[in-house]
């Protein structure tokens, strides 16, 4: 599974890079992040090492930021400051109590991922989010609203794919 995820961004970035008109390249990387997403939380469920894992998530984060900036010619947090901040939301919200402070824990990060302009943004968290709190046809359901919803915001069609 890690690897189609990674294959799949491979050919994504390939795409970007040297092919930037051809969509097919794009949205045959669209597979990557939802995988990510998904081994996200699956590794938040299975660690044995809440703290560790996040670090891990951090180096990455900091190795990788300099070289998707000078790659992509872009000034914002690479995708993997997005599943880092969704850790931590997952993480800090396991040790509340009540649903409303959660879903503040939620909004808030969500509007920082936004304001930050980190890759997939708020889509990330409730991505993650969606496979915390759904199961089966419910999680693909989700999954398919959360698309339209991101398209009707951002004009971003290349992600139902």
């Amino acid at each position: 599974m890690y690897w189609l995820a990674m294959l799949t961004m491979l050919i994504d970035h390939v795409g970007l890079v040297f092919f930037p008109t051809d969509p097919a390249w794009r949205i045959a990387g669209r597979l990557a992040f939802p995988i990510y997403a998904y081994a996200l939380y699956m590794g938040y469920t299975r660690t044995r090492n809440m703290r560790s894992y996040m670090l891990r998530l951090l180096g990455l984060a900091l190795i990788s930021q300099v070289p998707y900036m000078l790659a992509f010619d872009v000034y914002r947090p690479n995708v993997i400051w997005t599943l880092l901040a969704s850790l931590l939301a997952l993480a800090a919200a396991s040790r509340m109590k009540h649903w409303v402070a959660v879903s503040g824990l939620y909004v808030l990060t969500a509007l920082f991922m936004e304001l930050s302009q980190m890759d997939y943004g708020a889509y990330g968290l409730l991505l993650v989010l969606i496979y915390r709190y759904t199961r089966s046809y419910l999680m693909i359901a989700a999954h398919f609203v959360l698309n339209v919803v991101y398209d009707m915001v951002h004009h971003a069609n290349i992600q139902h794919f």
